[in-house]
């Protein structure tokens, strides 16, 4: 048997004053994470060509990964000091919760990191890069970041990042550190 009207409603006043609370909670959310905005640290931009930052690369043995050599992605890339680094990657290490085996691994983490900090800080030389480790015959690969730090001299040398908080060692790290040895990179 069907509901009588009075019933009808008031399932339908019901669904308005939910409808109501969604919106409030939602706005509510919104105010938040406005609140959370990231304050973006003044720092010092510099500029270098991309042939200048893949030599510094292959100098310490990581490959570009190319298509092809008249295919680039950026012909210049911008970094900054060591120390504004380390407060714009602060911002940039990701929760592990977004982690989902074969959906949301450590090449999703890799490029995330890479995109945020170019959006939000107008660097790109952020870059996904990979290295590949073979354990009882069996090779694997692992994707992080790596960046290059410096000032108006040029490029002084190129450290990695770990995005996903989940692991110990997340953060800056040297080349080098807990097997972090790229192989190659996204340039």
């Amino acid at each position: 048997m069907g509901r009588t009207f009075s019933e009808l409603l008031a399932a339908k006043r019901r669904v308005k004053e939910l409808d109501a609370l969604v919106a409030d909670l939602e706005r509510q959310l919104a105010e938040a994470r406005a609140g959370e905005r990231v304050e973006i640290p003044e720092f010092q931009v510099y500029g270098i060509q991309r042939h200048h930052f893949v030599n510094k690369l292959e100098g310490l043995g990581i490959e570009p990964i190319e298509i092809d050599n008249n295919l680039i992605l950026n012909g210049w890339y911008y970094y900054t000091s060591l120390e504004s680094w380390g407060e714009i990657l602060e911002d940039l290490v990701i929760s592990s919760n977004l982690y989902r085996q074969d959906k949301f691994a450590c090449d999703a983490y890799a490029f995330k990191a890479q995109v945020e900090c170019a959006e939000r800080y107008g660097l790109n030389s952020l870059r996904m890069c990979i290295k590949k480790t073979t354990t009882d015959g069996i090779t694997t690969a692992h994707a992080f970041n790596l960046f290059p730090y410096g000032g108006t001299a040029g490029i002084e040398d190129i450290i990695l990042f770990e995005p996903n908080e989940g692991y110990d060692w997340d953060g800056i790290l040297e080349l080098g550190d807990f097997g972090y040895e790229p192989k190659y990179v996204l340039v």
